[in-house]
């Protein structure tokens, strides 16, 4: 009975957390006789094997939807509130990437709600952890952050109460062959709470940075800004440019093509290339948004900064803005608000008078120090008319071109591409896109419009009223190849009467 006894007692503090030397809590450690008396097998097969000089429990998952292992509480519920997430660390000893997924439940989880869900994927022989972070809705009180100090990186999924968990599972989602796992511990890590109490206001200092933490780079003093200017000049005149490539950063060892005096795409041999104005192969590199407009709301933040400067105060006055209808993550301010750019007022202290044209011409010269040979797209317009590198425009379709109404995508709908105002609009918009840079030839081309929601189109046309130009052209596409509806109806296994 005294073993009994222990045995059970050690299963209870495994499955209730043990503090670890970090200060996560060990939830499950598999360095055991056998698997956790509480877990579920959910076709799969779970053993003990020796693994890293101790032990671990294997998982062979079958092929079917979701083939899992499952993990209830020994009592009603657990209490995680203290903690801000669930990890899992993973082996795969097979020879095939594994996709691998992890629930944490509330009573009621159905797999879209009253539970959070994480995913990651596992090389072929090599470890990975599977970390789910808790939606408790903590980031409410910051809104508008991707990243939340102490906290981290924004969970998603449904709200969830932490304090009363009901169980969590490991399993794969639909699986196309047999896997295998191998499962060391299960661990609660970070810190849970409200951030009210995590996060004593305000945590923004005047530089935009966070202000109850420290890391290597961090800014301390605006006297640094003049000190990191002459290290980056130093370190921009000692570098040697990149040998063997042409003016455009073309590369002049490679094969020697046309030089039509434009940039250009062309076949060589069974690849496509870029190809310089002097008749180079070029590879682009590039990094898009190069600009200074970035801005963060300060409406509704009332407490969040440690320094702010009156809206009329020289030199950073133009540095605020209004903002209307922002497209996402400013709910609480109904997307209206007044916006200030801490990046900006940082190049004001760095560059002081002609900051704008001092910022531009360093950003050409760090950009070729990084490896760079390319302004990418959605970059500011006067760093692509003043660019002395090669550089992408941007066009997009403008005008009254009706949608597909029944089209809803992320960013909006789809243009109507029947509508008989189409063409024209495209016309219009990309002769006005090309002419500021029509005469440039560091100019590679255009991207033409932006992450359209291509996915709408398929099931937006017949959603439609029945005046939309697409959804009159679709039909009349059927009537054309299938003649009548029952030859319709066989063909794509549907009863539509009409």
């Amino acid at each position: 009975m005294k073993t009994v006894g222990n045995t059970a007692l050690l299963a209870m503090l495994a499955l209730t957390g043990c503090p670890s030397a970090s200060g996560d809590a060990i939830l499950i450690d598999f360095d055991r006789d056998a698997p956790p008396p509480d877990m579920l097998q959910h076709n799969t097969v779970a053993r003990i094997v020796p693994f890293d000089g101790k032990r671990a429990m294997q998982v062979d998952f079958d092929v079917v939807a979701w083939p899992n292992v499952f993990f209830t509480p020994p009592a009603d519920t657990w209490d995680w509130s203290k903690y801000a997430g669930l990890e899992v660390e993973l082996y795969n000893p097979t020879e095939l990437t594994v996709p691998v997924c992890m629930r944490v439940d509330n009573d009621g989880a159905d797999g879209a709600n009253h539970c959070n869900t994480s995913s990651t994927a596992v090389p072929p022989l090599e470890r990975a952890t599977l970390q789910c972070r808790f939606n408790t809705g903590a980031h409410h009180e910051l809104w508008g952050m991707r990243g939340l100090p102490v906290l981290g990186p924004v969970p998603s999924g449904s709200i969830i109460d932490t304090a009363r968990i009901v169980a969590f599972q490991v399993f794969l989602p639909r699986p196309s062959h047999p896997h295998t796992l191998v499962l060391k511990q299960a661990r609660l890590f970070g810190r849970g709470g409200t951030l009210s109490k995590l996060v004593s206001m305000p945590f923004v200092d005047r530089f935009g940075q966070y202000i109850h933490d420290d890391w290597p780079g961090k800014l301390k003093s605006e006297v640094e800004f003049a000190q990191r200017r002459r290290a980056e000049e130093a370190a921009w005149n000692a570098a040697s440019q990149l040998p063997g490539r042409d003016e455009y950063g073309g590369w002049t060892d490679g094969p020697q093509l046309d030089a039509t005096g434009w940039f250009r795409v062309e076949q060589v041999k069974d690849m496509w290339w870029l190809v310089t104005p002097g008749g180079h192969l070029f590879f682009s590199n590039g990094v898009d948004c190069v600009g200074t407009w970035q801005r963060t709301f300060v409406s509704g933040r009332d407490n969040w900064f440690a320094w702010l400067p009156d809206r009329h105060e020289a030199p950073y006055a133009e540095l605020f803005s209004e903002q209307s209808d922002a497209h996402s993550m400013a709910d609480p301010i109904n997307g209206n608000g007044t916006t200030f750019g801490f990046y900006a007022a940082n190049l004001i202290r760095k560059y002081g008078t002609g900051w704008k044209e001092a910022w531009r011409d360093s950003a050409y010269r760090r950009l070729r120090h990084w490896g760079f040979n390319t302004i990418a797209n959605w970059s500011q317009a006067d760093v692509l008319e003043h660019s002395p590198m090669p550089f992408v425009g941007n066009v997009g379709c403008w005008g009254d071109v009706r949608e597909i109404e029944g089209a809803h995508g992320y960013w909006g709908r789809m243009k109507d591409v029947y509508a008989p105002s189409f063409a024209e609009a495209v016309d219009r918009s990309v002769a006005g896109g090309v002419k500021p840079y029509a005469a440039n030839p560091l100019c590679i081309g255009y991207f033409f419009d932006n992450e359209l929601s291509w996915e709408t189109v398929r099931r937006g046309v017949l959603a439609s009223p029945p005046d939309q130009p697409a959804r009159r052209a679709f039909i009349d596409t059927l009537a054309q190849k299938y003649g009548r509806i029952q030859a319709l109806n066989n063909a794509w296994q549907t009863n539509t009467a009409d």
